[in-house]
């Protein structure tokens, strides 16, 4: 599984625009010690460096963790966890960081509300947390299922739950909107469980602002 994950996430690395799009949007609120939930193989925290003092990278996948070591490995600002979200909260101090990002990460969390309840406790006072999820419950798709989404997100319902953790929303709001036509035809629709690099690279030029 972690080595076709690792594809679909290599294909979607081929996005510059849409990483560029995700990272300006956060961008604000990024800053000081910053810790990473869900790393991956590393695309967003590629953009996350030149916006932290020390970067902190958690990620539950032994596979993807290599990965980060090849990737990151020589650097003395990156810190990297081969450990589950629960178990790098639980072993962590109160205060530690500036900032949380979790992209595409709150999605595969079953227990969501209490993970969001200890990344309150790990920010320092005025601390941020930066979240992008999958929305509209109406787009979940086999993909979907087979990556390990639990859910997507309608936005009153990731405030609530943002705001019953502990938060204070200061932005939240739909993106991708031009996606939303493609995704629901071919992904829940159709059916499909891989993305198509051709059709990535295609959207990413023509789709993304």
């Amino acid at each position: 599984m972690d080595r076709f994950l690792a594809r679909e996430l290599e294909i979607i690395a081929e996005m510059p625009r849409y990483y560029d799009w995700i990272i300006d949007t956060i961008r604000p609120h990024v800053g000081g010690r910053v810790v990473e939930i869900g790393s991956g193989i590393g695309s967003i925290s590629e953009h996350l460096l030149p916006l932290s003092d020390d970067l902190c990278l958690v990620e539950p996948s032994t596979y993807f963790t290599s990965v980060l070591h090849q990737r990151f490995g020589g650097r003395d600002d990156v810190f990297i966890h081969n450990s589950s979200v629960d178990n790098y909260l639980e072993a962590s101090h109160r205060g530690r960081c500036n900032t949380v990002v979790m992209v595409n990460v709150l999605e595969h969390i079953k227990d969501d509300a209490a993970v969001l309840a200890g990344v309150r406790e790990l920010l320092e006072k005025g601390g941020k947390l930066a979240v992008f999820v999958p929305a509209l419950p109406f787009l979940y798709s086999k993909l979907d299922e087979v990556v390990g989404h639990y859910r997507r997100h309608l936005r009153q319902d990731l405030s609530a739950l943002l705001g019953g953790a502990g938060f204070e929303v200061i932005d939240i709001c739909y993106m991708d909107i031009l996606g939303i036509l493609p995704w629901w035809l071919v992904m829940t629709l159709l059916g499909n469980t891989t993305f198509n690099r051709r059709q990535v690279r295609l959207y990413d030029t023509v789709g993304v602002p």
